[in-house]
């Protein structure tokens, strides 16, 4: 009995001893677990826009300390009789039956676009905020935004929108997360879209950043 009393109070000892440790080892992971998140999202934005080939864009909120990804815009004939939406022609013979009507991509190199309506209304195209979006998410307990980097441009609060487009050349960016209380630990995700590689650093990046515009 004497023995095992013993070996209990080692054990309660080692684990006093060990605690504080591991207390600080979690917000480290929580830490890591926010940039691979933030890492994750801007490798679907750009491969989302380049399989789709349309605008996708990422948006950080930086003073609500959340971030989302915004779907491309809709198809402005989408659903209009005639339209893209009436048949794979989109309509360009009139309003048949799109069972009638053979398959013909809409940028057909071999016939070109159809001619443009003078009298159709100018499309109207929607602006991020209007598009429709994913739900934004939010970093790992007691792990903020410490900035986003777009090119020589540096932000603290606000929103930034970095969009990627169907080529793969745009949504170059830095974003810096830490922790919120305590200590100088940060993470850097850095993001070139040319060479689709993602670097994790521990401080910001003292050279330029890619602008996004695949120069």
């Amino acid at each position: 009995m004497i023995e095992i009393m013993a070996v209990l109070v080692i054990l309660g000892v080692m684990l006093l001893a060990i605690a504080p440790s591991i207390d600080g080892l979690v917000p480290k992971y929580r830490l890591r677990g926010g940039a691979r998140e933030v890492a994750a999202l801007v490798e679907e934005a750009q491969g989302q826009a380049v399989s789709n080939r349309k605008e996708y864009v990422l948006v950080y909120d930086l003073d609500d300390q959340s971030f989302w990804l915004v779907l491309p815009p809709r198809d402005p004939d989408e659903g209009r009789e005639g339209g893209a939406g009436a048949g794979p022609l989109g309509g360009l013979f009139g309003g048949g039956d799109p069972k009638d009507e053979p398959a013909r991509p809409r940028d057909d190199a071999e016939h070109g676009l159809p001619p443009a309506d003078p009298d159709a209304p100018a499309p109207q195209v929607e602006s991020v905020a209007e598009r429709d979006a994913i739900t934004p998410r939010k970093l790992p307990t007691d792990v903020v935004f410490a900035a986003v980097i777009v090119g020589e441009d540096e932000r603290r609060s606000g929103r930034v929108e970095v969009p990627f487009n169907h080529t793969g050349a745009d949504g170059s960016h830095v974003v810096g997360v830490k922790l919120d209380r305590g200590g100088d630990l940060q993470i850097w995700v850095k993001f070139d879209a040319l060479t689709r590689t993602i670097e994790y650093l521990d401080e910001p990046p003292t050279v330029r950043t890619l602008s996004g515009e695949g120069s």
